[in-house]
């Protein structure tokens, strides 16, 4: 009996991540009251994209599929967002991210 509960309880590890968080970039076009980016130590400014794309090359190589483009900062404010964004389309790749969309243009 002790066996069973031992299972139930014990953490599984899975092989790989299900998902990988990048933060492209860490600057916003806002300064929200409750966000404590200001606070943190670190220059602000985006991820260069030469940077993103061997990030890209080890994701592939490594098999995962599913990436969230997050962190502190407003991800569409990344000089190459868009290019980021097809990129990750075009090597199938599940995305998601969180915006305060002020910063999306129609085109």
């Amino acid at each position: 009996m002790w066996v069973d509960q031992f299972q139930r309880i014990q953490f599984h590890v899975p092989p790989a991540p299900a998902l990988v968080q990048i933060e492209l970039n860490n600057a916003c076009n806002l300064s929200c009251k409750a966000c404590p980016r200001d606070e943190l130590p670190i220059l602000q400014k985006p991820m260069a994209y030469e940077v993103f794309k061997n990030v890209l090359r080890h994701l592939n190589r490594l098999g995962l599929k599913r990436v969230d483009l997050g962190g502190w900062g407003e991800v569409t404010v990344h000089p190459e967002f868009k290019q980021i964004l097809l990129d990750l389309k075009n090597q199938e790749f599940d995305v998601s991210f969180t915006t305060n969309g002020l910063p999306i243009k129609p085109d």
